[in-house]
């Protein structure tokens, strides 16, 4: 200590040196990003200008690096696959019918801005036809075919040749009897505890397989829980629906007919001595990567204490990361409820699912994949 005089009160002063500033983390160049390195290799970024710029350290002290994107490397862009959708179709005459033309590079990437020549032969000539690709690489005209026979469709690009065939038929009126063909029970088997409700879903087809609207049928019980019969009309989609409860446990067998036609289903009631709760959650998937804009799904299934799928538990679906917010999905009866979302930013999402208590985690990954 080196003394360097007295205070007013007669204390000695000793001679001290100011602190060092500490020091600050360089910032990142303009267009580049602070980030571990295992972050840019998932992003596909590299190191901003070529040099290494140390930025800090992350919350686990692993040092973090000025990153860019990488530089997309220029493509030319040269026609190599030309497609006509339907290649092949039939139409009554007098229809309208759509072609589809659909142009690649020969990176396999659509071609955007590029003339298409169309040129019509056969039992409906055209006049030569010339379109432009969209921005997808697409366009698309649609005719009328008024005479019975098959056109011929050539489209060419460049040296590119694609060609497609269109069939005209006469078309003849035909009444088709509204006649009982098939009957459809949902769910045939089915199994619920005792005193709740239970509900089928009868559809009635006719003999073309079309919905049968305004059907009466008849539907009978045998086995443990029997009822009078019932009598209910289908709706104008061929659909009726029929609930009952059930107060005894074993098994009934419900029988649904219509004139010659009939079909059945099954019941099992139970006993339900204690309450079932949520017992396991599951997220699928686990991990998953999509590019932003594109749609990710996310389903958690829940499995009750009895070990079966458990449905009508709400789930609770919070994402975190570059998107934030939250949703609700009620499980169906395999136990499973999902929900759908799109990011329009890159970046990391945690998605949380909680119900009953239980949770489970799945990690997003939204980058543009090469």
């Amino acid at each position: 200590l080196t003394e360097c005089g007295k205070d007013a009160s007669g204390n000695i002063l000793y001679c001290f040196g100011q602190p060092a500033a500490t020091p600050v983390p360089p910032q990142c160049p303009a267009g580049c990003v602070c980030m571990n390195k295992v972050e840019a290799e998932k992003l596909g970024y590299t190191l901003c200008n070529g040099q290494i710029i140390e930025c800090g350290n992350d919350a686990g002290g692993i040092p973090m690096y000025c990153y860019q994107k990488a530089a997309m490397p220029e493509t030319k862009h040269v026609p190599g696959k030309l497609i006509i959708e339907p290649a092949q179709d039939r139409n009554p005459v007098g229809t309208q019918h759509t072609l589809t033309f659909t142009l690649y590079d020969t990176n396999g990437q659509p071609l955007p801005y590029m003339r298409i020549y169309i040129s019509h032969t056969g039992a409906n000539t055209l006049a030569p036809i010339e379109l432009v690709t969209d921005a997808s690489g697409k366009n698309s005209y649609s005719y009328t075919g008024n005479k019975v026979g098959t056109d011929f469709i050539t489209a060419k690009v460049d040296n590119l040749v694609a060609s497609a065939t269109k069939e005209w038929y006469a078309q003849t009126t035909e009444v088709t009897p509204n006649i009982p063909g098939r009957i459809v029970i949902n769910p045939p088997i089915d199994r619920n505890p005792v005193g709740t409700t239970h509900t089928l879903t009868i559809t009635v087809y006719n003999t073309s397989g079309k919905p049968m609207p305004n059907a009466r049928v008849r539907i009978t019980h045998s086995g443990t829980n029997t009822h009078l019969p019932a009598e209910l009309t289908t709706d104008d989609n061929g659909i009726v629906r029929y609930s009952y409860s059930g107060n005894k446990a074993g098994m009934d067998t419900l029988t649904v007919s219509l004139g010659t036609i009939s079909a059945t289903a099954t019941k099992e009631w139970y006993e339900q001595t204690t309450q079932i709760k949520p017992a396991k959650i599951t997220l699928t998937p686990v991990n998953a990567s999509n590019a932003p804009g594109k749609l990710h799904t996310v389903t958690a299934t829940i499995t009750g204490s009895d070990g079966k799928p458990m449905g009508g538990v709400d789930v609770t679906f919070s994402i975190t990361g570059v998107n934030n917010f939250a949703r609700h999905a009620t499980t169906d009866t395999s136990g499973r409820a999902s929900i759908s979302y799109t990011s329009k930013k890159e970046g990391k999402d945690t998605i949380t699912a909680t119900a009953g208590g239980l949770k489970a985690t799945a990690t997003k990954w939204w980058e543009i994949i090469e």
